[in-house]
């Protein structure tokens, strides 16, 4: 898949930011000084959220892309930080919306404390991104995540409105699945672009693709990832009533009758309740987990090819290494 040489094996996220340790670090920094408050209370919350924190993926976009124009600068950085901050916020809204109660392995916010909390917090953290980049006169970053977090909302708005709809058609969930997930992995290598002089256009294209395919994989490990893997139960979105591109392939392709059985079971929810290997077993069975694979896949492709109209080939490399592993990662 998405162009690797038989025998390679799929890169992992450390070996992605092996060659920006010290700006990763200085974003980290930035990030933890942003997320404490003056309120005394608030800051066990905070500290338990960074527990919680991913490896900073979207980070790494940032200053991968602008590691393109040469040396990083210190506006990469901030921008970089404002992006986590971003991300996190919406972790913190997703887990309320969901009644995520694990995260990571760990309890979340707002089961560990209530959803009130889990709100404030995210609202604190969109906040002291936009402080962060206004401070800083970061006026480009400030436009487009600015932008960005207006189609978020919207993607998570349209999103909510059709849970428990299994009429979803592919195009809905590929609307949904760019304003919500992928505009900001865009955002992240649009701003990245920008402070390396390229083209945003060209940086903007890969970043969606890449996001795309990011969200692809992320639902569909929701079928065939494991709770291990993933730090948190299997079946989540599923639960939920996220109808996503397994489905919504599986539905399509099986047989009338199949089709209709498979529909009475997954509005019942009932395939949380000993049945959910029968759900896996149809969407295995009719192709949803191959056709998201190569919906993925083709988005990968699609990121790569906009990476070529991007700086120099051995400068693009880890770029394209991004995208093997989006399209190949299990957590």
């Amino acid at each position: 898949m998405s162009g690797m040489k038989p025998g390679t094996r799929s890169p992992d996220l450390a070996t992605l930011q092996e060659s920006i340790q010290e700006p990763l670090a200085e974003v980290q920094r930035v990030f933890l000084e942003a997320v404490e408050t003056e309120l005394v209370q608030m800051n066990e919350v905070s500290r338990h959220l960074v527990k919680q924190q991913g490896k900073k993926f979207r980070p790494t976009l940032v200053l991968l892309s602008a590691r393109l124009g040469g040396n990083l600068s210190d506006d990469a950085v901030k921008s970089a930080a404002a992006v986590e901050l971003i991300h996190t916020a919406t972790l913190l809204h997703d887990d309320v919306i969901d009644e995520n109660w694990i995260r990571r392995g760990l309890p979340t916010v707002n089961a560990k404390w209530n959803n009130h909390l889990s709100l404030i917090l995210g609202d604190y953290l969109y906040s002291r991104a936009f402080v962060l980049l206004t401070e800083n006169k970061l006026w480009s970053a400030l436009e487009i995540l600015s932008r960005t977090t207006h189609q978020m909302s919207e993607g998570e708005m349209l999103q909510i409105l059709r849970t428990d709809q299994l009429e979803i058609s592919e195009e809905e969930y590929f609307s949904f699945i760019r304003d919500k997930t992928a505009s900001l992995i865009a955002a992240s290598c649009e701003i990245g672009g920008r402070c390396a002089g390229g083209d945003p256009e060209a940086f903007a294209s890969y970043g969606m693709n890449l996001g795309i395919a990011f969200q692809i994989i992320d639902d569909l490990l929701d079928f065939t990832g494991t709770e291990r893997d993933l730090g948190k139960p299997v079946g989540n979105d599923f639960r939920v009533g996220k109808v996503t591109l397994p489905v919504i392939a599986a539905l399509k392709n099986a047989p009338p009758q199949q089709r209709e059985m498979a529909r009475e079971l997954l509005r019942s929810r009932e395939s949380l309740n000993g049945r959910w290997g029968d759900v896996v077993a149809f969407i295995n069975q009719y192709g949803g987990v191959e056709y998201a694979l190569e919906r993925a896949a083709g988005h990968g492709e699609d990121a790569k090819c906009a990476l070529s109209r991007i700086g120099r080939a051995a400068d693009r490399e880890a770029l394209e290494l991004a995208v093997d592993f989006v399209i190949s990662r299990r957590n």
